[in-house]
C-alpha cells in the first residue's frame, strides 16, 4: 500500500512541476511578444483634450505638456479643441504660441467630433500649429484682434481682404476646400494623417501600431475649470446669493446658509476668472437686496419688481465678449 501510494505523489509532483514550468514558459514568451510588439510601435502620440474657454488651468496643462515633451518617445502632440474663446491674458496666448513653434515634435490641432469649434484666439494658436484637421459639423475661425505679433508670426491663415476669418468662423467644406484644415471626421482618421504614424490596413478596417495615450486635466482642476464656464458661475453666484438671502430671516445657520456660502464661493471664483463686469455684478447683488425687502415682508411689492429688473439687466450684461446662453439666462431670472 506504501509504494503505490508513494509513486502516486510522486506522479502529481511530477505534473505539478510541468504545469508549472509550462505556465512559466507561456508567460515568458508573452512578456517577450509584448516587448517586441512595444519596440516596433515607437513613439507614441500624446492626444490631450481641450474643452470650454482657455482659461488659465487649461493653458498650464497645454503649456506642461509642450514643455515636457520627449522627442524620444512622442511623435507628435495633438490637441482635440472645442473651445470657443480664451480668458486668460494675451501674453499666455504668446508664450503658448512660442512652446508650439518651438516644440521638438510636431504639434497638430484636430477640430472634432462633429459641434466642436476653434474660435477667437484657440484658432489663431491653431494657425502656428504645423497640422490641422477638423471634423465634419465643426468650426474654425472668428479670429478676432491679432494676438500674437505681426514680427514673428504670419497673419492667421492668411486671410482674404475682406477679413471674413477675422469676424466669422467657417465649417468643414469650406475649411477643407480653402486648405485651412484636413479632412478628418474621427480621431484615428486626423492620427493616421499624422507623419510617422504606423497602422495596419485589414480590408475592412485600419489597425493602428503606433501607440496613443491621453492627456487631460486631473480631477480637482477638472472641477475648478468645469465651475469658471459662464452659465456654471452665473447660476452658482445667483444660487448662492439667493439661499442666503432666505437664510437671514431663519433662526440660526442651515444647510442653506452652508450650500449658499459655498455656492457663492465658487460662483465668485468663476466671475473672477471670466470677463464679468463689475458693474453688472454690482447690480446682481442690488437685485438681491431688494429680494429681502419684500422677503422680509412676506409680500412681493415694488421691491420684487425692481429686484426683477436689475436681475435680467445684470444678468444680459454680465460678461464681456462672452454670452450667456438664454437657456441658462431664463434658468437664473426663474
Amino acid at each position: 500500500m506504501t509504494r503505490p501510494r508513494t509513486l502516486r505523489r510522486g506522479a502529481r509532483r511530477i505534473a505539478m512541476v510541468a504545469a508549472l514550468s509550462m505556465a512559466l514558459m507561456l508567460f515568458l514568451v508573452g512578456v517577450a511578444r509584448g516587448h517586441e510588439g512595444h519596440e516596433s510601435a515607437g513613439p507614441e502620440v500624446e492626444v490631450v483634450e481641450i474643452s470650454g474657454l482657455l482659461d488659465e488651468i487649461v493653458v498650464r496643462l497645454m503649456a506642461d505638456t509642450l514643455r515636457n515633451v520627449d522627442p524620444t518617445d512622442t511623435l507628435a502632440v495633438v490637441f482635440q479643441v472645442d473651445s470657443a474663446g480664451a480668458v486668460v491674458t494675451d501674453d499666455r496666448i504668446v508664450e503658448l504660441a512660442d512652446l508650439i513653434h518651438a516644440s521638438p515634435v510636431p504639434v497638430s490641432f484636430w477640430v472634432g467630433p462633429s459641434g466642436s469649434r476653434a474660435i477667437g484666439r484657440v484658432a489663431q494658436l491653431a494657425a502656428v500649429a504645423h497640422d490641422i484637421g477638423i471634423a465634419p459639423g465643426a468650426r474654425i475661425g472668428d479670429l478676432g484682434d491679432p494676438v500674437l505679433p505681426l514680427d514673428r508670426y504670419a497673419v492667421p491663415f492668411r486671410p482674404s481682404e475682406a477679413g471674413d476669418l477675422i469676424v466669422a468662423s467657417v465649417g468643414y467644406h469650406e475649411a477643407v476646400g480653402r486648405s485651412l484644415a484636413r479632412p478628418s471626421p474621427v480621431l484615428l482618421e486626423h492620427l493616421v494623417g499624422l507623419t510617422g504614424f504606423q497602422v495596419v490596413d485589414e480590408g475592412s478596417s485600419v489597425e493602428p501600431l503606433t501607440r496613443t495615450r491621453f492627456g487631460q486635466l486631473g480631477p480637482v482642476d477638472q472641477f475648478f475649470h468645469s465651475v469658471a464656464s459662464p452659465a456654471i458661475a452665473y447660476l452658482l453666484f445667483l444660487v448662492g446669493m439667493g439661499l442666503l438671502v432666505f437664510e437671514l430671516y431663519t433662526a440660526g445657520v442651515g444647510v442653506a446658509g452652508v450650500v449658499g456660502a459655498t455656492s457663492l464661493l465658487l460662483g465668485g471664483y468663476g466671475l473672477a476668472v471670466l470677463p464679468a463686469r463689475g458693474w453688472a455684478v454690482a447690480v446682481l447683488v442690488f437685485a438681491m437686496v431688494g429680494y429681502a425687502v419684500d422677503v422680509q415682508t412676506g409680500v412681493p411689492r415694488a421691491w420684487t419688481a425692481i429686484g426683477t429688473v436689475a436681475l435680467v439687466v445684470g444678468s444680459l450684461f454680465l460678461f464681456d465678449g462672452t454670452p450667456l446662453s438664454w437657456l441658462s439666462l431664463v434658468a437664473g431670472v426663474l
